[in-house]
């Protein structure tokens, strides 16, 4: 549990939602969620603590704090180069994972590109995609430009057909 997670819109909101739900407070409803939340994720680590060598050296950790709340909004990263025959997808999020699938699909990442679905972290947006340039420049010599969209939708509801996808941020960077 993370205070600033916390303190994101989509936390608030969805804090509040519930709160309205069940008839209290955000704060009384925060203070209860925050105290038996604590308390569980004390009881996880203490159970855990015997096998966690084991988890470490089989790769097999997981950090169960990423679903602390419910994304209303679905996100897709989508990676394009220019070799000078017009836009070519090398990564497209669950539909094409081609290019730097590890990296691109690795928890950290997975956290930050939520983020930037959620809009919450668009000050380290230029970085991240100049990262994304230093990639394609190894990988892609040839290639004369990179483009990278972050594109969201509603989630939908069951047994609905989901609405398309709609870029909400875009960036190019010059590779050659």
């Amino acid at each position: 549990m993370e205070e600033a997670r916390w303190a994101t819109p989509a936390g608030k909101r969805e804090l509040h939602q519930w709160a309205e739900a069940l008839g209290t407070s955000d704060q009384a409803l925060r203070d209860v969620v925050w105290k038996a939340g604590g308390a569980w994720l004390s009881f996880r680590n203490d159970l855990v603590a015997p096998f966690r060598p084991y988890l470490v050296y089989t790769g097999s950790r997981q950090s169960w704090r990423m679903f602390s709340m419910v994304s209303h909004e679905q996100g897709q990263l989508a990676i394009s180069v220019d070799r000078g025959n017009g836009r070519e997808p090398v990564f497209v999020s669950y539909e094409h994972e081609l290019w730097r699938r590890t990296e691109l699909r690795q928890e950290r990442t997975r956290t930050i590109l939520n983020d930037f679905f959620g809009r919450e972290s668009k000050s380290v947006w230029p970085g991240f995609v100049d990262r994304l340039a230093d990639w394609a420049r190894e990988d892609f010599p040839d290639a004369k430009t990179l483009e990278v969209e972050i594109s969201t939708r509603p989630t939908p509801d069951p047994g609905t057909a989901p609405e398309p996808f709609h870029v909400t941020w875009t960036a190019q960077r010059v590779l050659q």
